[in-house]
């Protein structure tokens, strides 16, 4: 018997020193001398995207401009906190428009079967594999404005007006005298060169007046591709110019373009999220400082990616990403839930580390 009492003695005691020590913890807790790392409430209000494509945008020429200071919205961007990198491509990316719709679907080329410019009409299509980020999004009851891509006419997809105002002729001619200087170019290229300000300047405008009509909410998904076509030409040489005025009237392309950027600064606001991307941004096949990068030369296409604004986390080093993770990214921002049969996964290295922990990853 004096066994047995002294055993459930024990358990008593136990037991008492077990709550007192949970009381006391508490107690503690309470009184601030155990810190706890208590996570914030997650906002209540949306992310504001802005998607920019710009077809062969290049780091390594932005940044040489930039650090001369000859980029002025870009330099307050990259003021701000974000994270950049590279969108690398291996070969089964037969083509630039085969990464920009992998860009903006999260799928393969192999199933989204997209791989001329011809083909990007498909992303109107319902076939699942080609429903592009704008459509998922407008399923869940968000409104995305789309320009200069493909859209279906939708109460959520707000797509560019069929026939958008044609550029006055002298706002033309001021840009035309601005990039080249003045200087007598052959006619061909100089039909180029108004081809290509043209559209940039139609969609920009196209872009600003779709985010002044519509809620602040919505987002919008532009694809600019004047830059990258005047950059293709001049870069091929086709046209018996020294390169010293090549790389100049390419530069001077960038400045101008730069300036259309800056029409859209409002975007940048509490809520807003900034992000540019390009497919293809250096002709070589990859940047300057991936000589050293191993079996580089499986990712022939390397493209670019700036992120900014809201949940987007500071980058202390590039990024490497694939074209399919911008969807699924872009996705779990808006805090809608991922559709499982994407390709890509989310780029948590580009986002806040609190913004996991307040939204868990959902799929459907």
């Amino acid at each position: 018997m004096e066994t047995q009492s002294g055993f459930f003695g024990n358990r008593f005691i136990s037991s008492s020193y077990i709550l007192f020590t949970l009381l006391g913890a508490v107690l503690l807790t309470a009184l601030g001398f155990i810190n706890q790392r208590i996570w914030p409430s997650p906002p209540q209000q949306q992310v504001q995207l802005t998607v920019l494509c710009v077809n062969g945008f290049s780091w390594d020429r932005v940044m040489s401009l930039h650090r001369h200071g000859e980029l002025p919205f870009l330099a307050s961007l990259f003021l701000k906190k974000g994270s950049y990198g590279d969108i690398v491509s291996s070969k089964q990316f037969a083509s630039d428009d085969a990464i920009i719709a992998s860009l903006f679907t999260g799928r393969l080329p192999v199933k989204h079967r997209i791989y001329k410019t011809a083909d990007r009409a498909q992303l109107c299509s319902n076939k699942r594999f080609q429903i592009p980020v704008w459509q998922e999004l407008a399923e869940q009851g968000e409104t995305c404005i789309v320009v200069g891509l493909p859209a279906a006419s939708d109460h959520d997809v707000i797509p560019p007006r069929e026939a958008p105002q044609p550029v006055h002729e002298e706002i033309l001619t001021k840009h035309i005298q601005y990039i080249t200087r003045g200087r007598e170019l052959p006619l061909e290229l100089l039909h180029l060169l108004r081809e290509c300000i043209g559209s940039d300047l139609e969609r920009i405008s196209l872009a600003v007046e779709a985010v002044a009509a519509y809620k602040p909410s919505s987002h919008l998904f532009a694809c600019f591709e004047g830059l990258g076509r005047w950059q293709k030409r001049l870069s091929a040489g086709a046209d018996s110019l020294p390169e010293p005025l090549r790389s100049e009237l390419t530069d001077s392309y960038y400045k101008f373009f730069d300036t259309l950027l800056a029409k859209l600064q409002g975007r940048l606001g509490e809520n807003g999220t900034f992000l540019l991307l390009s497919e293809r941004g250096n002709l070589k096949g990859y940047p300057t400082y991936w000589q050293g990068l191993p079996r580089r030369r499986e990712y022939p296409a390397a493209g670019f990616l700036y992120a900014t604004g809201r949940h987007i986390r500071e980058g202390t080093e590039p990024l490497l990403v694939k074209p399919v993770d911008i969807v699924p990214t872009l996705i779990y921002l808006t805090g809608n839930p991922l559709l499982n049969d994407m390709d890509g996964t989310v780029i948590f290295d580009m986002l806040e580390e609190e913004f996991y922990f307040q939204h868990k990853l959902s799929y459907k």
